[in-house]
């Protein structure tokens, strides 16, 4: 497996002391010493159908969710769309129902490849958000669902900085937890 700049500067920002009393998950990009993918999926057992991995859940039992979504590569709108709407509509992660609980989807897209002033990919991922946004506020069946789309490069999410900061706070402030 390469190497992911970006997933693993947003690993190293969540742990116990930034999210207590939170299970943590994370995928093998954001933390590459273990190996391990997370997978949704809708139903349980034999009916499973795995539809997505994620790159990090952070879950407050019986409580509320977050996932992160870390694009490096493809920061296409159909991908960022995608990742979304497959994360969102998931049932289950392992054999945990996940459909339940409120759900912050929060999505990170690596500037890094990006030729500042040339690109009209802020444009696009400034109305995907917008779109997403409104979208999520009318979510079927009674789920809470919130969207956030940030962008940066790797050294924008180094723990202390201004991106990481945001972050973290977010997550902390929707999942009611004090680091």
């Amino acid at each position: 497996m390469g190497s992911h700049p970006l997933h693993e500067a947003i690993g190293r920002l969540f742990d116990q002391r930034a999210l207590p009393g939170v299970e943590i998950r994370k995928d093998t990009a954001c933390q590459p010493t273990k190996r391990k993918r997370i997978t949704l999926s809708l139903g349980a057992g034999a009916d499973r159908a795995q539809v997505c991995f994620v790159d990090l859940i952070a879950v407050k039992p019986g409580k509320s969710m977050v996932i992160i979504e870390i694009e490096e590569s493809n920061v296409k709108p159909v991908q960022i769309f995608g990742k979304f709407l497959a994360s969102a509509l998931s049932t289950h992660q392992g054999e945990s129902r996940i459909d339940r609980l409120p759900l912050l989807f929060i999505q990170v897209v690596d500037t890094s490849a990006l030729k500042l002033g040339k690109s009209k990919k802020g444009y696009q991922w400034s109305s995907v958000k917008a779109a997403i946004k409104e979208h999520a506020r009318k979510w079927p069946d009674r789920r809470i669902v919130y969207y956030e789309l940030l962008e940066g490069r790797p050294t924008e999410f180094e723990p202390g900085s201004e991106q990481a900061d945001r972050l973290v706070k977010m997550v902390q402030a929707f999942l009611g937890v004090r680091g």
